[in-house]
């Protein structure tokens, strides 16, 4: 409450309404990131699903583009996808999976068999 030639100003209602505005909105943010922070911590371990969103040609090879979903609320860190056609077995390792997330990934097969590819996690770390 500022001073001008000894009288007292009375703090504006606009800004009144500003305050408690921006007072609001920041319980809602960190009542938000309380929430998430605790939400995950029920599901005991990630569960986790490889499906096959593509398959292309690049050369003499098939890529196909694998995607991970994450239906828990944990985070899997250093994912280990492995597809296969027939005898032939690619694999590759995604970073982190984050919960309620999905992260993608490429198999290379060097081989053109045809045939359907089988894709499946085999593995993850806790973060």
């Amino acid at each position: 409450m500022a001073r001008r030639g000894g009288k007292r100003q009375e703090t504006p209602a606009p800004e009144w309404v500003a305050a408690g505005l921006g007072a609001l909105i920041a319980l809602v943010i960190l009542g938000t990131i309380g929430w998430q922070a605790l939400a995950g911590r029920d599901d005991p371990v990630p569960l986790l699903a490889a499906r096959i969103e593509s398959v292309t040609t690049a050369g003499q090879d098939r890529v196909a583009t694998v995607t991970v979903t994450n239906a828990s609320g944990r985070t899997a860190a250093a994912v280990h996808v492995e597809g296969e056609i027939g005898e032939q077995t690619s694999s590759a390792v995604i970073d982190y999976v984050p919960g309620h997330g999905e992260a993608t990934a490429a198999l290379v097969f060097t081989d053109p068999t045809p045939g359907p590819i089988a894709v499946r996690v085999t593995g993850y770390e806790h973060p």
